[in-house]
């Protein structure tokens, strides 16, 4: 208030208290509202894909999770709110540590984790991916792997979530690419038919553009660039809406 305090300055981490999930049924307001306790702190600002699955004997809820191992507020992404310095490379390098997926198997009867795994990819954040509440193989994420640190992002990451394949593409030095977004080709019968999308932010010369890639061949690279004119403030979230017009 009056510019002698920020927003986040009201909140902290409790690290020496377990993280827990907590499930909320959607559809039968009679059932129970679930709390499954995990083994460790973590604090989670995304989720990737959650979904029931179903087993021979039992059912399984997998949830995949950006996770960071610890977290003090303030600063985020390298702002001071109160003397408006601005150090992102700083903040990524010392202040928190990145990112990390996980993927965690809840039993449905006992509603405790069954497995948790550390998936081998460069740490990650922000998923994006082709629907909600279903079984899904592919994830898209920023990247947040530098020579300096973390932060800012500059890569996209494509997954494969059984597999744990990915498929990184690098933006370069002094280039911060905004949350991808994934746009279902119209007509697709396949979970990974379509594009995605990210605003890479070019430092260095002052400028942005819109980046394209074919979801089914991302490991070749872009397949279109649409410049945006002058640098503009880095795109955090977006969404697409299919036939929005402004006009």
């Amino acid at each position: 208030m009056f510019g002698q305090s920020v927003g986040t300055d009201v909140f902290a981490m409790e690290e020496e208290t377990n993280t827990e999930f907590i499930l909320i049924p959607r559809h039968d307001p009679s059932e129970a509202v679930r709390e499954v306790k995990t083994d460790t702190f973590f604090n989670c600002f995304h989720f990737g894909p959650a979904f029931e699955r179903d087993c021979e004997d039992e059912n399984e809820i997998i949830i995949n999770a950006c996770n960071f191992d610890s977290y003090t507020f303030g600063n985020e992404m390298g702002f001071n709110g109160v003397s408006q310095e601005f150090d992102p490379v700083d903040w990524g390098c010392s202040m928190v540590p990145p990112p990390r997926l996980d993927q965690f198997v809840i039993d449905t009867k006992t509603f405790e984790i069954k497995t948790r795994q550390r998936v081998p990819v460069i740490p990650v954040d922000m998923p994006n991916f082709n629907g909600e509440a279903k079984p899904l193989k592919y994830s898209y994420f920023l990247g947040a792997s530098r020579p300096e640190g973390w932060f800012p992002f500059r890569q996209i990451v494509k997954l494969d979530l059984e597999t744990h394949e990915s498929i990184v593409w690098d933006a370069g030095d002094e280039q911060v690419v905004s949350e991808p977004m994934f746009i279902p080709r119209p007509s697709s019968k396949a979970e990974d038919d379509g594009f995605v999308v990210s605003i890479v932010h070019d430092s260095a010369n002052k400028a942005a553009k819109l980046i394209v890639w074919d979801s089914l061949t991302f490991e070749d690279g872009p397949i279109a660039e649409c410049r945006l004119g002058n640098l503009f403030p880095w795109c955090v979230h977006g969404s697409f809406y299919p036939g929005y017009n402004p006009l």
